[in-house]
């Protein structure tokens, strides 16, 4: 997470991560992901942060190969990666109470299909949801 750019109490934050395990032995050999904050996003509202992220996780050739097998499914019908988008508002609401509505969507979600509960993997999903914060 480094700084990108600060202006008049604007700050634009980004990171970028990545990872490689031996495919033999992962369910997951090849990760990234990348994001970007922005603090301050509107005039007046100084508290706030926005945010845009992207995840890649690549699923390791020998477990595909053992789903195809196991699940008698087509290559084509064998998730080979699952990525996310999210979007994100955290909106300060007082000194103690921050809202963070989010969204997501999840393309090749593969946790149900990879656990053998579901017969073929989904296109995309869309997960919508609101977390809240309270400092004591």
């Amino acid at each position: 997470d480094a700084r990108l750019w600060r202006a008049g109490g604007r700050t634009l934050r980004g990171l970028v991560r990545f990872s490689a395990s031996p495919a033999d032995r992962n369910i997951i050999d090849r990760y990234l992901d990348t994001g970007l904050t922005l603090s301050a996003p509107l005039r007046g509202r100084s508290g706030d942060t926005v945010g845009i992220a992207f995840g890649f996780a690549h699923i390791s050739p020998a477990l595909r190969s053992l789903l195809i097998e196991r699940n008698g499914t087509a290559p084509s019908e064998t998730p080979r990666y699952e990525g996310v988008l999210e979007a994100d508002w955290q909106i300060r609401v007082g000194t103690r109470l921050s809202l963070q509505p989010n969204m997501q969507l999840i393309f090749h979600p593969a946790a149900a299909f990879l656990a053998g509960n579901a017969p073929r993997a989904a296109a995309t999903a869309t997960v919508i949801g609101m977390r809240t914060s309270f400092r004591f």
